[in-house]
């Protein structure tokens, strides 16, 4: 991301503090007081390039998918994939799981597209 130009939204980052208790009424004080901290630093590090962060609470099902996928048709989030290959090509697919799996994958997520996109 170019300096000053946007927001970075995490789903799998840890959440504040505060956002946790709204889920989570019981959560115990030193918890989210740590998990305050956590946030204000990766808003810190954002904020020294230009550059907001925020998180954002999702839950595993459809409803939650399918309000992310509105928002990337919609233009308000951009997901960075940093590596695609084809379910065709059982090779390739090996390889891209190896880098995940050791660590070595570049920025973005491994896409494994199942369906050729149509042009």
């Amino acid at each position: 991301m170019k300096p000053g130009t946007g927001t970075i939204i995490s789903i799998s980052m840890t959440p504040s503090g505060n956002l946790l208790q709204e889920r989570v009424p019981q959560t115990p004080f030193l918890i989210r007081v740590g998990l305050n901290i956590v946030h204000f630093l990766n808003q810190w590090r954002t904020s020294r390039y230009g550059v907001t962060y925020d998180y954002v609470f999702m839950t595993p099902g459809a409803e939650d998918l399918q309000r992310l996928a509105v928002w990337v048709e919609e233009g308000k989030i951009k997901p960075v994939v940093g590596r695609i290959v084809s379910f065709d090509d059982i090779e390739s697919v090996r390889d891209a799981c190896n880098e995940v799996y050791e660590g070595k994958g570049s920025i973005g997520k491994m896409v494994i597209e199942i369906v050729p996109e149509r042009s």
